[in-house]
């Protein structure tokens, strides 16, 4: 036969018909029967309505065409289609050629099935068939778009250019339908580029529309259903990017993409694709700039671990990582089609850069050319073209039941018995006997050569990321896990792998994020808010720089990864606090973070050595922010690590804020002392003192307190001799250190400062003199204000200036007072506090009465009233003034136990709120790390008896309360 469609002998459609009938018990003819070709073929009738409805009503809906056709053969019928299509004029009305083009198809699917079936034709013919009359079909559906576009104006071409294809239009088929290996019930993917420069002169924005109007045509009339069904479901997702970039894509847009953010599992599919239409200029173009991107000369065998590890994530306990015969995905399930594709791309991606004989499209002929130069077996080759053919019949009889795009073999029995039957075997065991060993057979060479990659294992597959559209087993593994929003997921690690962020620009970094990510979702579903933990990483992803050497340290370093695991699903605080800071993965990499920091003294240590700039503040003003940053980080990981307790964190993040302060204060007054020619500092008897107040001055900050601070300043003896205003001086100074200590760099904040509890408030100056201190606080100061005292502590300063700041707070604190008069001041202000904040929930520590504020009232209140007498008991230290309180015999042993008591469980759980809790009124939903850390902190073993404690704890301060200050219990 010349130019035939099937390289068969001549065979006509009544033979094949024979065929098929002669393999079922002879039933008498129905002269009744409406259809012709069921009348003489009665046991086709039944055959197709047991087994086949979609055969039995393709047959009826061709009736007339097949009973014509019978004694003409098959090849001659094929290639007389393809030619209508051909023939068919593009100028034809849109309706009357998708009308024509659905008819059609039932006509070739119709014989193209009916060759299948009698196996008249192999596996090949009958994909080939089928992807030539896929070719045919989307040829006429372009070309029909083109014309109606060119008509109305929307593209600067002729219809001369358009019958010379000479537009830029480049239309590639991909997957299976560019390999010629196309399904009974495939979608066909397409995608289309247009090359600019063949309309130069052209606005690119009106090129770009009129390319997407005949693409959104051509998909009409290929996949829209009409009441005469549909021709081809039309999938466009293949594209680069398909979340940004439009359906149809400039040449340029492509080569940028491809050079930036090209994947492999592009690379693999490019290697099927095809040109169907379009012109020719185009795809040179196209491949001219796209073959080194997919066929690199140097051995590229990451794309093999990239690939395989595409594989692995299919593996999985839903389906696929086992092989059975019942419901096993004979596609994506081991053993199955999809294995022998990766088995062939893999060894043509590492090889075919150098040997062009390994760049074959279809399966099998790519199989051929492995062993033709010697990269596999002669029996691999055999053994693995016979299991493609196999698994594909398999393929096309499962999409003839009902013309739906499926691959999966018939878990219940009696539908497994009737599609043994229509895979021609005996019975189910015979079709179970040979399939298996199909299967077993691919999965031996598969795995052989992947031997040296080690599996994911069960629980950490069914991820499926790298295609251009969430995968439906994807999602529904994700939502089995744990995850709330699987499509949210799967849609943002799939754009992980396009280069959405900066750190996965690098192919490098996307090849190792594809290793870790089944880890990773597999670690986060663990957390009792996937969703929560898994978008904290994400935005951690987003802020990183780059990306190849932290993906590295994760996969070489797992107890990291666990760590910023962890993190995300424990601490929003701090996961937050990493994504915004992603260099402080460096700190993870000291041998020292995970052992507990040395103290104020070892902090200062590491402030003097950070670097300077004498005509560049900000330098130091950066290193002080990254070397803080660290730090808090370094105790915040300590703590959620329980390698330090919530107290010990509370020390820790004092003694940081502490030698913080300390620094800033330093590097200020020698700019500023040099600025005003003043001596260096080292020279000079004291500088300004920087007062600690609030949970500062008392050592019991957390990740998130505020600075509480005072300025308090004494005229040194070079003033004497200068016209300078001291006040004026040290009120700059004190503005330079608040600000070298609140405001935002390039390496973020440092504090937010508090300064309103210096004399007079705001309307006092920033620094005070300190004989204004001493005298505000012996004559003016409200009891307010002489309560927060009692938690002060001078952080800077000379030696003599500290011994005069620690004596005027003495004095403040040991003047002789009315008990009822700082009572009921105390008392006004915790309404006014109450009033104006109210508690959330049994666990606000801070302002439940008979919580962390009212033990501060207490000890403020004793301290106060009592001070005078014993002027040993103020103390900035709560822990040191119960202890001074009961010395002094103020307090019972028994109310000593239970103020400490009181004060150091609260304290530990605002710690642990602080760093893990962003809102306390969700403890209920609360990562299980969280609740643990909790119930640990209060030595409980349920939430129960947990919160019954601290009911416990309050119900003893706010008896306690009510003794002291005199009023009854709230």
């Amino acid at each position: 036969m010349k130019n035939s469609i099937l390289q068969v002998s001549s065979v006509t459609l009544a033979d094949i018909l024979n065929r098929i009938e002669a393999r079922f018990p002879a039933v008498p003819k129905n002269p009744a029967e409406s259809c012709r070709i069921y009348a003489a073929y009665p046991g086709l009738r039944d055959y197709f309505s047991r087994l086949s409805p979609y055969a039995y009503d393709l047959f009826r809906q061709n009736d007339e065409f097949l009973y014509d056709c019978l004694n003409r053969e098959l090849s001659d019928l094929l290639e007389e289609i393809l030619e209508s299509v051909r023939r068919y004029p593009q100028d034809a009305s849109l309706s009357d050629i998708m009308r024509f083009l659905r008819l059609v198809k039932k006509k070739g699917a119709a014989l193209i099935l009916a060759g299948d079936l009698a196996e008249a034709l192999g596996v090949s013919e009958v994909t080939r068939a089928l992807s030539r009359l896929a070719d045919a079909c989307t040829t006429l559906a372009f070309k029909a778009a083109c014309y109606q576009i060119i008509k109305k104006g929307k593209l600067p071409f002729t219809f001369d250019d358009l019958e010379q294809d000479r537009t830029g239009l480049l239309v590639l088929a991909m997957g299976k339908h560019g390999a010629r290996e196309l399904n009974f019930s495939s979608d066909i993917d397409l995608c289309v580029f247009y090359d600019s420069e063949t309309a130069p002169d052209c606005e690119r924005e009106k090129l770009s529309d009129g390319w997407i109007k005949v693409t959104q045509i051509a998909v009409k009339i290929l996949s829209e259903r009409t009441a005469d069904g549909y021709v081809y479901r039309t999938d466009l997702r293949l594209r680069p990017d398909p979340g940004s970039m439009k359906i149809a894509v400039s040449l340029l847009a492509a080569e940028r993409y491809y050079e930036r953010a090209g994947q492999n599992w592009e690379r693999a599919a490019f290697i099927k694709a095809r040109m169907i239409y379009g012109d020719p200029r185009a795809e040179i173009r196209f491949r001219d700039f796209l073959r080194p991107f997919i066929w690199r000369r140097s051995l590229d065998y990451s794309a093999v671990r990239d690939i395989h590890s595409i594989k692995r994530q299919i593996h999985n306990r839903y389906g696929h990582s086992d092989i059975k015969l019942a419901g096993h995905d004979i596609k994506l399930g081991r053993g199955g089609i999809r294995e022998i594709e990766l088995f062939v791309q893999t060894q043509q991606l590492i090889g075919g850069g150098k040997d062009t004989r390994l760049r074959a499209a279809r399966t099998t002929d790519a199989l051929a050319a492995l062993a033709e130069v010697g990269r596999i077996e002669v029996k691999t080759r055999d053994d693995l073209i016979e299991a493609y053919e196999f698994h594909r019949k398999i393929e096309h009889r499962l999409q003839m039941i009902n013309d739906e795009q499926t691959h999966i073999i018939p878990a219940d029995t009696e539908k497994l018995k009737n599609f043994a039957e229509f895979c021609f075997f005996k019975n189910v065991k015979a079709f179970s006997d040979t399939t298996l060993a199909y299967l077993e057979r691919v999965k031996s060479h598969y795995d052989s050569l992947f031997a040296d990659h080690p599996a994911l294992g069960a629980a950490q597959g069914g991820l499926i990321f790298t295609g251009p559209e969430n995968h439906p087993e994807t999602v529904k593994n994700l939502a089995a896990t744990g995850f709330k929003r699987p499509e949210d997921v799967c849609s943002l690690v799939r754009s992980w792998h396009t280069g959405a962020y900066k750190a996965m620009r690098t192919a490098k970094a996307r090849e190792l994020l594809t290793e870790f990510t089944p880890f990773l979702l597999e670690k986060l579903a663990e957390t009792s808010d996937p969703d929560a933990a898994f978008m904290r990483f994400d935005k951690f992803l987003s802020g990183l720089p780059y990306g190849v050497t932290i993906f590295s340290l994760f996969i070489s370093r797992p107890f990291i990864f666990d760590l910023i695991i962890d993190i995300a699903g424990a601490s929003p605080e701090i996961a937050d606090y990493m994504a915004r800071n992603p260099a402080l993965l460096e700190a993870l990499l000291s041998p020292d973070f995970f052992k507990p920091c040395g103290g104020r003294a070892a902090f200062e240590a590491e402030t003097a050595h950070l670097p300077r700039h004498p005509d560049r503040p900000e330098v130091f003003m950066n290193a002080v922010r990254k070397f803080t940053r660290e730090r808090r980080f370094q105790i915040a990981t300590l703590l959620l690590k329980d390698i330090i307790t919530p107290a010990q964190a509370g020390k820790s993040f004092t003694d940081l804020a502490r030698a913080t302060v300390a620094a800033v204060t330093r590097d200020a007054e020698e700019e500023m002392r040099g600025k005003y020619g003043f001596p260096p500092l080292s020279e000079a008897e004291s500088g300004i003192c920087v007062i600690g107040a609030g949970s500062l001055g008392a050592g019991e900050m957390t990740a998130e307190s505020d600075l509480d601070i005072v300025f308090v300043y004494d005229e040194e003896p070079f003033f004497a001799n200068s016209e300078r205003d001291p006040q004026d001086y040290y009120t700059k100074l004190a503005s330079r250190i608040l600000t070298g200590l609140t405001t935002r760099t390039s390496e973020g904040g440092l504090y937010t400062a508090d300064t309103r509890l210096r004399p007079s408030g705001r309307s006092g100056p920033l620094a005070v003199r300190l004989d204004g201190f001493e005298d505000y606080y012996r004559c003016h100061a409200w009891t307010w204000e002489l309560a927060a005292l009692t938690r002060a502590e001078p952080l800077t300063g000379g030696e003599k200036l500290n011994i005069a700041v620690r004596r005027a707070l003495k004095d403040a604190l040991t003047a002789r007072r009315d008990p009822a008069k700082i009572a009921e001041d105390l008392r006004v202000m915790r309404q006014k506090l109450f009033a104006e904040r109210k508690p959330v929930s049994v666990w606000d520590v801070k302002l439940q009465t008979g919580g962390l504020f009212d033990t501060g009232f207490i000890m403020q209140y004793l301290t106060l009233v009592n001070a005078a007498d014993r002027p040993e008991i103020p103390h900035p230290s709560s822990e040191q003034t119960l202890k001074n309180l009961l010395k002094a015999g103020i307090i019972e042993a028994d109310e000593f136990s239970a103020l400490s008591g009181a004060h150091g469980l609260l304290s530990s759980l605002n710690q642990v709120f602080s760093l893990l809790m962003a809102d306390i009124r969700v403890l209920e939903s609360a990562a299980d790390k969280v609740k643990r850390k909790i119930l640990q902190t209060v030595d409980a073993k349920n939430f129960m008896s947990a919160e019954l404690s601290v009911r416990a704890v309050y119900e003893t301060v706010r008896r306690l309360y009510a003794k002291y200050l005199t009023v009854d219990e709230d």
